[in-house]
């Protein structure tokens, strides 16, 4: 017969795995207790903790850079909150971008729409790069630039015997003493176009760019510009409007060797080169980017380059709902660059330029351009 005592022990031991298996269940079907934590909830990592300025003076640059370095640290699920405010950013993590993220999964970036500004204040740097990430996404606020990359005014003179033409630069825009125009990469990167003198749209009937050869200044805000674009000198008349890009550097956001990425309700007013680039990137979502003038102002363009500019990707991109305006190069690009054969090893092995990235397994076509395909395989 059981003693009383064992009987006891017994019933205290079925009891607490009782109320285990009642909690599992309730676990699973979302009940849980007031107050509890929820695991899957995403860690909220907030600039402002950082000691980021908010209304437009100082250098948020350092901070956001910090909040963005915690995020990363913090693992997947991550989400870097800028909240509301004017963000300046003078500094950057490199020579073209102020925020570089390498090797992050699951980071969100998010502002608070309208409320949002992110003001890059120096033309040679632009906004993200992020590189061999995946699920890294970039969410609702508004980004510019102030000085903006790029110069505008009236065409004065013009001397196409001479090969120049003088420009009055508008007030408010930068002078050509500006650093980040000198900078500017020769001969293929110093460029401009011409305007039409009322309305913001290319001047019809003339070329869509204008390679300058060199600049100086005739006092005040006047300039003389030399080109030899002699049939564009011949278009051009006194009182067009003319734009002169400080092009270079990187994007409000770049994608490298990522996946799964993507860029939600953005509004991009300028840029020193595109709006997003996605190189060797896969699956990368371009959702509700709006490319537009600044409300307000008088500038011809917005981007220096593309409004989406994609290269070599595998899958995708997607691109929901997108506006674009005042590009100053294509508003979407997509596409890949062939391989060019520098030597031939043996019939089964070749030597290829390094642009575009080959995986085991790929297929691949070789084409003689003066006589068409000749040969198919799958690379090893």
């Amino acid at each position: 017969m059981m003693k009383k005592t064992d009987s006891l022990r017994r019933t205290s031991l079925r009891m607490p795995l009782t109320g285990l298996l009642l909690f599992l269940i309730l676990t699973a079907m979302g009940v849980v207790a007031e107050g509890a934590p929820d695991s899957n909830a995403p860690k909220i990592i907030r600039i402002a903790d950082f000691g980021a300025p908010a209304d437009g003076r100082g250098d948020a640059g350092p901070a956001i850079r910090k909040a963005i370095d915690a995020a990363v640290a913090a693992g997947p699920g991550a989400v870097v909150e800028l909240g509301e405010g004017v963000y300046r950013v003078t500094t950057g993590a490199n020579r073209s971008n102020a925020f570089a993220i390498q090797n992050a999964r699951g980071l969100t970036i998010r502002g608070a729409g309208v409320r949002t500004q992110l003001i890059m204040g120096d033309p040679r740097i632009a906004g993200f790069s992020i590189r061999n990430c995946e699920g890294v996404w970039l969410k609702s606020f508004i980004y510019d630039h102030d000085p903006v990359p790029f110069t505008q005014g009236r065409i004065a003179a013009v001397s196409a015997a001479a090969g120049t033409f003088d420009l009055e630069l508008d007030e408010g825009y930068p002078s050509l003493t500006e650093p980040w125009f000198k900078e500017i990469p020769q001969p293929k990167m110093r460029w401009g176009m011409i305007f039409d003198p009322r309305e913001r749209r290319l001047k019809a009937g003339a070329p869509d760019n204008v390679l300058i050869d060199d600049y100086a200044p005739l006092g005040g805000r006047l300039w003389r510009l030399s080109t030899q674009a002699r049939y564009a000198l011949e278009a051009m008349t006194p009182g067009d409007r003319f734009v002169y890009l400080a092009r270079g550097g990187g994007s409000m956001a770049g994608f490298w060797q990522s996946r799964e990425c993507g860029v939600e309700d953005v509004t991009v007013h300028a840029s020193p080169t595109c709006a997003v680039v996605c190189a060797q990137s896969d699956a990368v979502t371009v959702r509700r980017l709006a490319v537009r003038f600044k409300p307000g102002s008088t500038r011809l363009i917005t981007t220096d380059a593309d409004g989406l500019h994609c290269q070599q990707a595998r899958v995708g991109p997607l691109m929901e709902d997108c506006y674009f305006e005042g590009i100053a190069d294509d508003a979407i690009n997509v596409y890949a660059v062939a391989q060019v054969v520098s030597r031939v090893l043996s019939p089964t092995r070749i030597v290829v330029s390094r642009f575009h990235e080959i995986r085991p397994g790929d297929l691949l076509q070789i084409l003689n351009p003066r006589e068409g395909p000749w040969a198919v395989g799958s690379g090893v």
